[in-house]
């Protein structure tokens, strides 16, 4: 069977071919404008598929199953995308609009942090686990739990959104429009808005050099000049991590689970990171001995390959 995994993002969508368990192939990525219709995304995926499949010599008679993770809630049994704040979409029909683009393909939709937390626990860092987390630290924050050996869809199938537990009630503002959400502080939006107010209040900070010569603020630049000895950038790291501490402690609390994976751009970095958190959720968790927070295995790809995943998990649920 040829699989296809879509992973799309609140800046971007990305597709490869996978051949399971852990192998992606000839991936395509395209950075999305700030504003796109439904209509325009579900074309420019049908293209990245068809260019994919033409690649392997797939012709159009060839059946081909399709798993797109993407964000926000969602309607599994459907393909309809309830509520993805950060895009702006609203129960959108996105399984069955992208088969009108490929012909011959099924298509499974799943959330983009539970995609995620498959690959991870089938292939990944997860594998030996049978309740575990894996967030997702990115443009936003997301999750997916693995509980007692299954994913764990929610109570009513509606997914599990970790980024939007509130942790400041008078924090910043968030895309679902609630204040002080766990992805206005912990995810990559909060690392470039702090690195771009830091610059501006440290004029002399490496992280304010390396902005006027080019490099956008992010959290990748963040954690080099963290890790070089900024100060400026050392504030940040040092706000940023008690705010995501205090989100794992709040997730180990509720769920107590054996371990907690961090996928996306923010987890690849250094170890300082892993050194910083484990010693957080250690100081602070409630329970005597607190999980590991490990590092993804498959990072950004864990996405595409978990979607991949998602296709054989609908059809043994049938």
């Amino acid at each position: 069977m040829i699989r296809l995994g879509f992973d799309l993002g609140g800046s971007h969508v990305a597709a490869g071919l996978i051949e399971l368990p852990d192998q992606v192939r000839a991936v395509r990525s395209v950075k999305l404008p700030g504003q796109i219709t439904f209509t325009e995304l579900v074309a420019r995926m049908g293209r990245m598929g068809r260019e994919l499949l033409g690649e392997r010599g797939c012709s159009s008679e060839n059946p081909v199953e399709i798993g797109v993770a993407a964000p926000g809630e969602m309607d599994r049994a459907t393909g309809v995308i309830r509520h993805a704040y950060n895009l702006d979409f609203h129960n959108v029909p996105l399984s069955r609009a992208l088969e009108a683009e490929i012909p011959r393909a099924t298509v499974f939709l799943i959330n983009d942090a539970d995609a995620a937390a498959l690959a991870e626990w089938k292939a990944g860092v997860l594998k030996n686990y049978q309740t575990a987390w894996l967030l997702t630290l990115g443009t936003g924050v997301g999750g997916g739990f693995i509980e007692k050996g299954r994913l764990f869809f929610g109570g009513r199938g509606f997914g599990v959104e970790p980024g939007h537990m509130i942790l400041d009630r008078q924090g910043p503002l968030c895309t679902c429009g609630n204040r002080g959400c766990i992805e206005t502080l912990c995810s990559g939006t909060w690392l470039t808005q702090a690195a771009e107010t830091a610059a501006i209040r440290y004029p002399h900070s490496r992280l304010a050099a390396e902005q006027k010569a080019g490099r956008p603020a992010g959290g990748k630049q963040v954690m080099e000049c963290y890790e070089a000895g900024d100060a400026a950038a050392a504030t940040i790291f040092e706000r940023y991590t008690e705010q995501l501490g205090d989100a794992l402690v709040s997730l180990i609390a509720l769920t107590d689970p054996e371990a907690i994976a961090l996928g996306g751009g923010i987890s690849q970095a250094g170890d300082f990171l892993y050194e910083a958190l484990n010693g957080y959720v250690q100081k602070y968790a409630f329970f005597e001995t607190a999980p590991p927070i490990l590092r993804s295995r498959f990072g950004n790809s864990g996405g595409i390959l978990g979607a991949a995943w998602a296709t054989l998990e609908e059809e043994a649920e049938k």
